[in-house]
């Protein structure tokens, strides 16, 4: 008997510790508040108190109140404007003014709230934005469990027995005033006001969004424009040709030391500000190079930054216009380079100012800020100059949405950064368009609302806060991918490497090709992928339904688009495809997958992505590039190349020379010319340069095919290619009647067969780029048939 009551006890002990494990593993809060419980218990005399004269606001959280406690309590309890005995007090009722919470009012910004007890009663009060919105919001979400996960989705409610209320008093001000995740959830109204965020209307490429917050609820920012927007109000159509010096030699930006150009955007500032605007973007046009002109150079020297002759301006505008419209403030940028604020001219104090995260993010994506140092310095240094600073956080794959991503812990990092240097907000520049999804489904949009509002929080536990609350019963396996993705993170920065250049250092994985890296990048392993295929067959096996199910296909929706990259090509960069060469080519001819199990994942996929109502996956200029990507997806599962001959010159050796000199396609001695990679924009060897360069190189080939093409699959921007010295093709903008924002994601060819010679022979390729980056950025094919081939010959070669 006695061995008998040990291994039963032995038996209960095991059976209570799997009982918490698993209850531990199946709900977490990752808003647990701090501090000590008290105890409201809901009899039949409680009411919810409020104003005898309330507002919008007032009515709202009153009403959001009574209908998520007789969710959780299944009771309804009355708003009023008097107590009885026992009530929960929200804004400025009668009783909260009979109460001394001076101190707090004191304490709290705009937007912040504080729960508080008294007498056994709770008040929950704010500042004048939406302070006790939030502060019921809070009560909600943070002690009573309610979640609001995703956009059109239902809350997520628990149910309780007990009729009490358990919760923490607290004051609380949000970290940042500008909150905006930038990711497809933020543009829902209901989203983000129950997520608490501060945003702006946004353009990006499909047009302008508003991003409506309830008007009567306080609404958001109400701006004019956000950024690029110098065109807007002096433009090179209407301007260009008569007054040819209020912009610089190239007509891509704006001279902003040209008294007449301060004079016109002065007076559309006024205009827009009699019309009711308040929050006005006026900030360069996108790229480098502002005006060089000698007057620009000779202040921006002094200073030493371009933000210099910029900010001058800025200040003489916004003086201007605030004698008549002192509420006005112009929205304005720090970018490029202009990034680094002046020596001593100083910003107006109505200025908002985006300090862009171009570095470290575009050449180092996915490690944090304290990796480097020139962002972290400017940032500071704005701060200390006055500025009103709301950092432009880039963190996306442009090229590839949905590609999985591992900056969740860097990012969570970097907010802690930014909030530390002093900044009043944050633009997280995620897929910024609307009908999009991008890596790790709706998680990282609820995570970095959470974040945003408070940095300290633990990403960690948020991450799971969501996943066990959103994927029922295949929360489990959905978790051990989420922590795969993360794990490419955490493994990989412990991996020695270097940030002082910005060539990746290839011997880390994280060191990936800028923010538009590939699917074949290193970071992505077989064994990453052979993982990720078992987690989410256990996890569609586990659904406890369709809605789940669906949750999982959705996020599923990733690992079939890394993948079909990988194996069949990928679509990036506005309206170019690129054959998935290297480990991604030689993984694909491993796995051998058959054209049907190809067409059934891009099929899944397709109807996963339509479920959601996905139409943009890449940045692009297009209003549905989704369904554009599936075309060609299902193309390559189905391409026949087998009647050509492919050779890629990508790694031939190629050299570079500056400047127009036409004899130099003749040149044959390289001895003074640069080693150069083509695939990659010519920034990356000869630096920000816009203007004439030559690229060489030589190839051999025979002379059996019938045809031998040599094919560009882009070039920026002009292009003209010569033979042996002879010329074969003009891809110019002038010879094609086309404009330079079209002509640089074109592809092009020209049979070559005509122009060879027996042995070796030169291709000589004259290049002339107007602005931005430049150069052969893509690869070229010399392809070898016996058929003629039409342009259907570029969709062969981009997968």
């Amino acid at each position: 008997m006695r061995k008998i009551s040990v291994y039963y006890k032995i038996f209960i002990l095991l059976f209570l510790c799997s009982f918490f494990i698993g209850c531990q593993t199946f709900a977490y809060n990752g808003l647990k508040p701090t501090g000590k419980f008290e105890t409201f218990v809901i009899n039949n005399d409680t009411v919810i108190l409020i104003s005898e004269n309330p507002n919008a606001k007032d009515n709202f959280a009153a009403e959001t109140l009574q209908k998520y406690l007789m969710e959780i309590y299944g009771k309804r309890i009355p708003i009023k404007t008097s107590p009885i005995t026992n009530y929960i007090s929200l804004g400025q009722t009668n009783e909260f003014n009979k109460a001394d919470f001076q101190s707090d009012i004191d304490n709290l910004n705009p937007e912040g709230y504080a729960i508080r007890q008294k007498d056994g009663n709770i008040y929950i009060f704010g500042g004048e934005d939406r302070g006790p919105v939030y502060g019921v919001l809070s009560l909600l979400e943070e002690d009573l469990e309610v979640r609001w996960y995703a956009k059109g989705e239902s809350a997520s409610i628990p149910k309780s027995d007990k009729k009490e209320i358990l919760y923490i008093p607290r004051l609380e001000n949000p970290a940042f005033t500008v909150r905006f995740p930038g990711s497809d959830e933020a543009f829902n109204a209901d989203f983000a006001l129950y997520n608490r965020l501060q945003t702006f209307s946004h353009m990006n490429p499909l047009g302008w969004y508003e991003i409506d917050i309830h008007k009567e609820l306080g609404g958001k920012f109400d701006n004019h424009g956000m950024c690029h927007s110098s065109f807007d109000f002096v433009s090179p159509s209407i301007y260009g040709e008569e007054h040819p010096e209020y912009f610089n030699a190239n007509k891509t930006q704006l001279c902003w030391s040209n008294p007449n150009v301060i004079k016109i955007c002065t007076e559309k500032v006024k205009q827009l500000a009699s019309e009711g605007k308040t929050l006005i973007a006026l900030s360069p046009q996108d790229g480098y190079h502002l005006c060089d002109c000698e007057k620009c150079n000779v202040l921006d020297s002094v200073e030493g930054t371009k933000a210099a002759t910029l900010y001058k301006a800025l200040n003489e505008i916004i003086e201007e216009v605030n004698k008549e419209y002192p509420d006005v403030k112009l929205l304005t940028l720090a970018y490029l380079d202009y990034i680094k604020p002046s020596k001593t001219i100083k910003p107006n104090k109505n200025f908002l100012i985006f300090v862009c995260s171009d570095n470290p993010d575009w050449p180092f994506p996915l490690l944090n800020l304290n990796e480097t140092e020139k962002f972290r310095s400017n940032l500071d240094n704005w701060v200390k100059a006055g500025g009103n600073c709301v950092v432009w956080s880039y963190n996306v794959n442009f090229d590839h949405f949905l590609l999985p991503t591992p900056n969740m812990i860097p990012v969570s990092d970097n907010l802690k950064i930014m909030k530390d240097l002093g900044a009043m907000g944050v633009f997280m520049q995620a897929d910024s368009y609307p009908s999009s999804l991008e890596n790790l489904g709706y998680m990282r949009a609820w995570v970095w609302s959470k974040l945003l509002w408070n940095p300290n929080r633990d990403v960690n536990a948020l991450m799971k806060d969501f996943v066990f609350g959103y994927y029922g019963n295949s929360a489990n396996a959905v978790w051990k991918y989420v922590d795969m993705v993360n794990n490419l993170y955490r493994d990989n920065i412990k991996i020695p490497h270097k940030v002082d250049s910005i060539t990746p250092n290839t011997q880390n994985p994280l060191m990936v090709d800028g923010i538009r890296w590939k699917p074949t990048e290193p970071i992505y392993t077989d064994r990453f992928i052979n993982n990720a295929v078992r987690y989410f067959a256990e996890a569609e096996k586990k659904a406890d339904d369709d809605i789940i199910l669906d949750r999982v296909k959705t996020l599923k929706c990733e690992l079939l688009y890394l993948i079909l990259t990988r194996e069949l090509g990928f679509y990036y960069s506005g309206s170019m495809f690129a054959k998935p060469e290297g480990n991604g080519l030689t993984k694909a001819k491993k796995k051998k997958r058959t054209k049907e199990e190809y067409l059934d994942m891009i099929n899944e996929l397709d109807t996963y992505l339509n479920k959601n109502n996905v139409k943009v996956i890449v940045e692009d200029f297009t209003i549905d590039n989704k369904n554009k990507i599936i075309d060609g997806f299902k193309r390559a599962a189905n391409n026949d190349t087998s009647d050509l001959e492919i050779v890629s010159l990508k790694k031939n050796d190629w050299y570079i020379q500056k400047g127009e000199d036409d004899n130099s396609q003749n040149i044959k001695d390289f001895s003074n010319w640069q080693s150069i990679k083509i695939n990659k924009n010519w920034e990356n060897t000869i630096g920000g340069y816009d203007g004439y360069a030559w690229y060489k190189t030589n190839i051999k080939t025979d002379n059996k095919a019938k045809y031998k093409y040599l094919v560009f699959m882009a070039v920026d921007e002009d292009a003209t290619v010569y033979i042996n010295g002879d010329l074969a093709i003009e891809h110019t903008c002038d010879k094609l009647g086309i404009t330079p924002e079209d002509i640089w994601k074109n592809p092009f060819s020209i049979d070559i067969k005509p122009y060879l010679k027996k042995g070796e022979n030169q291709i000589s390729v004259k290049v002339y780029d107007r602005f931005m980056a430049g150069g052969i950025y893509e690869n070229v094919y010399l392809v070898s048939t016996d058929k003629e081939q039409t342009d259907e010959l570029f969709n062969k070669l981009k997968y």
